[in-house]
């Protein structure tokens, strides 16, 4: 639905302004437009935004290692 919070949030907005009805059978079938559903999706939002960060930090401390020790 999207790679931020922010961009989940305004999809689920969107489609929910035109009348689409938003569930998830994996959140034990919550109604996404419910306050339950949209606490959930902006947990589950956070967390993998966190993730992305941690894995593009990772990513350019190897770079920088590899730089300092002449790989790359």
């Amino acid at each position: 639905m999207g790679r931020g919070a922010i961009q989940v949030q305004k999809t689920i907005t969107t489609l929910m302004e035109k009348d689409v009805s938003l569930r998830s059978f994996d959140l034990l079938n919550v109604d996404l437009a419910s306050a339950e559903g949209c606490l959930m999706l902006q947990v589950i939002s956070a967390f993998n935004e966190f993730e992305r960060n941690r894995i593009r930090g990772r990513i350019s401390e190897g770079l920088a290692k590899a730089r300092t020790s002449g790989v790359a």
